[in-house]
């Protein structure tokens, strides 16, 4: 389905595999390449946003405290 509206946008075309195989290979256009470019630059904008408020900076912080825990079975164990 997301394919039929990218490819109704132009902003990707699905073609057969070069390869010659059975299987068909997706590629964005120029559109799909800009339209890309773009979202990673307005991303790039909202990350620079939420990194500049204080409750962020608490939630990445407790983020990277949390993932200093070692887990077993989905669940904290000592280290050794």
């Amino acid at each position: 389905m997301a394919m039929g509206i990218l490819e109704k946008g132009h902003f990707a075309v699905v073609e057969p595999d070069p390869l010659g195989s059975r299987f068909k290979v997706a590629r964005l256009t120029a559109k799909g390449q800009k339209a890309q470019e773009g979202y990673h630059r307005l991303l790039e904008v909202i990350e620079g946003r939420w990194a500049a408020r204080p409750l962020f900076i608490i939630y990445a912080k407790l983020l990277s405290d949390w993932s200093a825990i070692p887990l077993r079975n989905n669940r904290p164990c000592s280290r050794d």
